[in-house]
């Protein structure tokens, strides 16, 4: 896929994926279109109500994407600096954070902390910056954002889990800020996490709030979930975790959120039938107004042709002599 011209069409796609919460295999379609004009598609699961991308870019497609496309993308920098981390305040973002962290009770002085997609290791940074005793391990996809992490918050970095995981680390708190709505197995993955976890440990998990969802900028390719409280919460429980704190937020420089702890422990259940379209309506308005700009966008693109034609076709003839 290019970075300056995307193409949905091109991308190795899984169709009809299951829904993760409630297996559910009945969707109704909210929004055809997103951000990048890709023609991206979510729909909710007429199950659970969960709203999601389906079809999905397939394990492979995701991994080639973070690794070399991802970043053209998002913000549209290549190269960390201390310059871009002070323009889009991802240190002040980062010290909120670690400054709820603490509040909770989730930081000790001496542990080790795992920060899944740590981009360019700002919240990393923050956690040491408080405790300068924590062991820090990174795990982030792209090369340059991961090189510099090193250097920004003195971290031991990993491109994926499955070194981590093969080393047999276990870790007191485990992070996932604005990353589990990119995961194409999230009940999956959170089993596997729970594993990593002492038994002090705790999951800290931030996600974009469906209920606060502004236009088409809240969809795209690297989104694949888009969560409610009562979803998150509900996908925590199927993967067997105690929700120890869920509330909404409003980070800096950030969408409004959802922040939640969780404990591992108990066992994994699959929730009762509970159908619920959370942000279904918004879905929905969203995908109204997108119709109306393009509709509007052709016609008058066909009306400004038609001028033009007219125009043209008013201008003296010129006949070579």
């Amino acid at each position: 896929m290019s970075p300056v011209t995307p193409a949905w069409s091109l991308v190795d796609k899984t169709h009809l994926v299951p829904c993760p919460l409630c297996d559910g295999r009945q969707f109704r379609v909210l929004i055809e279109s997103d951000r990048y004009d890709m023609d991206l598609q979510t729909v909710g699961c007429m199950d659970c109500g969960l709203a999601m991308s389906n079809p999905q870019p397939t394990p492979a497609a995701l991994d080639e994407f973070y690794t070399h496309h991802y970043r053209h993308y998002y913000q549209k920098v290549e190269q960390p600096s201390e310059a871009y981390i002070r323009e889009y305040r991802k240190d002040e973002r980062a010290a909120e954070t670690a400054s709820y962290l603490r509040s909770q009770g989730v930081l000790p002085k001496d542990g080790s902390v795992l920060d899944i997609g740590a981009s360019e290791g700002c919240i990393l940074k923050a956690l040491r910056d408080l405790e300068p005793g924590l062991h820090l391990v990174a795990v982030e996809p792209n090369p340059t954002f991961g090189a510099f992490a090193v250097t920004h918050a003195g971290c031991t970095l990993h491109q994926s889990l499955e070194p981590v995981k093969a080393a047999g680390s276990h870790f007191d708190l485990i992070i996932l800020n604005h990353v589990f709505e990119h995961l194409a197995s999230p009940v999956d993955y959170l089993q596997e996490l729970s594993q990593l976890l002492t038994p002090r440990g705790c999951i800290y998990i931030d996600v974009p709030d469906l209920a606060h969802y502004t236009g088409l900028e809240s969809l795209h390719i690297a989104h694949l979930y888009h969560f409610s409280q009562r979803t998150l919460s509900a996908v925590a429980r199927r993967a067997g975790c105690e929700v120890k704190a869920l509330e909404a937020h409003a980070p800096v420089m950030h969408p409004k959120s959802i922040r939640t702890l969780l404990k591992a422990g108990g066992k994994p259940a699959t929730p009762p039938p509970s159908f619920l379209p959370e942000g279904w309506d918004l879905l929905l308005c969203i995908n109204r107004k997108a119709g109306r700009y393009h509709r509007r966008r052709w016609s008058l693109s066909r009306r400004l042709k038609l001028w033009l034609t007219t125009r043209l076709s008013r201008r003296p003839r010129v006949v070579a002599c």
